[in-house]
């Protein structure tokens, strides 16, 4: 609808992870299932979200989540405003880093 929009993938990937260590590279294959939804407060204001999900196929305990939730501010006809929360989940991380990531953003942006 124009208030509200929701959609769904399901797909295999080859995930591959790269650190910047001497930790081993990590590469398999992944079933993915991802989420987006946007809700329109009005003309100016929305709400987006996307969810992914990479379980691996190979390996059980092999899993990275992505979660990216934003709060969107029209501010012109192109320009706009944003606060954005990235969650990352990797139930196998680089030795010595959390499995849990936050990132937080602030942005001005253009639509073209």
């Amino acid at each position: 609808s124009d208030r509200w929009k929701f959609s769904t993938e399901i797909g295999v990937n080859f995930f591959h992870e790269a650190f910047r260590s001497d930790a081993p590279q990590n590469s398999y294959l992944a079933a993915r299932m991802a989420s987006n939804l946007t809700w329109n407060f009005n003309d100016r204001v929305k709400f987006l979200q996307g969810v992914e999900i990479y379980p691996s196929i190979e390996r059980a305990d092999d899993l990275y989540t992505k979660l990216d939730s934003r709060m969107r501010i029209s501010l012109g006809e192109a320009m706009f405003s944003q606060f954005q929360w990235v969650f990352d989940y990797d139930n196998t991380p680089s030795p010595g880093l959390d499995r849990q990531d936050h990132r937080f953003l602030i942005q001005i942006g253009w639509e073209f």
